[in-house]
């Protein structure tokens, strides 16, 4: 076996500086991400529409979003070194980073959902209202 410096180099660098990705990578990945915001848009709807937050429990919902955002975290943490060797590159990372920007815009739009639940009767109490900002300001504490 006979390997040289130029040959660890060459495959250290490979491993660091993937190729591009093909375009119908990024077209897949777009595709989810669109169709994480129309399933959505059923349940904003009826919400908005209905003026009415009855049968949605605000504390399912600020737990679901709170799960949402650890997940998000701990992707982030599990591809940071990853991410810090494509950084030159955004769209070479992009078909890497599908899941991660599902979940931040699952995050996003449960977030809509939890501020629409405790904006309508039943659920916008002073008490659901004050649980809502001590969540939030928790997950912002946290750094999620």
């Amino acid at each position: 076996l006979n390997i040289n410096l130029e040959t660890v180099v060459s495959l250290a660098m490979l491993a660091c500086h993937p190729a591009e990705p093909p375009d119908p990578m990024i077209k897949i990945g777009a595709m989810i991400i669109a169709a994480t915001a129309l399933g959505a848009i059923p349940q904003l709807h009826k919400l908005a529409s209905s003026g009415s937050s009855a049968g949605v429990s605000a504390a399912t919902s600020g737990l679901t979003l709170t799960f949402t955002r650890f997940n998000l975290l701990a992707t982030l943490t599990v591809k940071a070194p990853s991410l810090r060797s494509c950084a030159d590159s955004v769209l070479r990372c992009l078909p890497s980073l599908v899941d991660a920007l599902q979940q931040a815009e699952t995050a996003l739009i449960l977030l809509a959902i939890l501020l629409l639940v405790v904006s309508l009767p039943p659920n916008d109490s002073v008490t659901s209202r004050r649980g809502t900002a001590a969540l939030l300001l928790a997950l912002l504490a946290l750094g999620a």
